[in-house]
C-alpha cells in the first residue's frame, strides 16, 4: 500500500498562496473529505503552486485520525502538517512579492499576506488577526463587535 500521497493545489497569485499558507501552517493541520480511507501514518506532501512562480511550495503532513462519514460513504481525514527542510520555493515567492511592490511604486513598503492569530495577555481581550506585514506596520482584524477602548 502507498503510504506517500502527493496532492497538489493551485493558487491565482504567490499573495494567495502566502496568504493560504500561513493559515494552515498556522493551524497546524487540514481535515480533508476524501472518497476512500488512508491508514494512520499516510505521508501528504502538498504541492502548492502560484501563477508565474516555478517551482512549488512543499508542506509535509501526516494523517493522524481517519473518521468515516457514513451517510456520504466519504471519510475525513485529519492531516497534521510537519516542519518542511527546504525553504527555498517560499523565499522565491516571498522575493517575487517584494520585487512586484518594488516595481509598481504604490507602496513605500511590500506587504506579505498573513494569517495568524494574535492575543493579548490581559484577561478578556479580543482575538486579532494580522492580515498582512510589512516594514511600516501591521493590518489587524479585531475579532470582536467593537474595537478595544485602548
Amino acid at each position: 500500500m502507498n503510504t506517500n500521497v502527493r496532492l497538489k493545489v493551485a493558487y491565482k497569485t504567490p499573495q494567495s498562496l502566502v496568504g493560504e499558507y500561513t493559515r494552515s501552517v498556522g493551524l497546524g493541520g487540514v481535515t480533508l473529505e476524501t472518497r476512500r480511507s488512508l491508514p494512520l501514518g499516510t505521508r501528504f506532501t502538498f504541492e502548492l503552486h502560484a501563477g508565474g512562480v516555478p517551482r512549488p511550495v512543499e508542506v509535509l503532513g501526516e494523517v493522524v485520525q481517519v473518521v468515516p462519514h457514513e451517510e456520504s460513504q466519504r471519510f475525513l481525514l485529519t492531516v497534521r502538517y510537519g516542519v518542511g527542510e527546504d525553504r527555498s520555493a517560499l523565499d522565491a515567492i516571498l522575493q517575487r512579492i517584494y520585487s512586484a511592490d518594488e516595481r509598481s511604486g504604490l507602496r513605500r513598503f511590500p506587504r506579505l499576506p498573513l494569517y495568524l492569530r494574535a492575543v493579548e495577555a490581559a484577561p478578556l481581550s479580543p482575538g486579532f488577526v494580522v492580515r498582512d506585514i510589512s516594514r511600516g506596520g501591521v493590518g489587524l482584524e479585531v475579532q470582536a463587535p467593537a474595537l478595544p477602548r485602548r
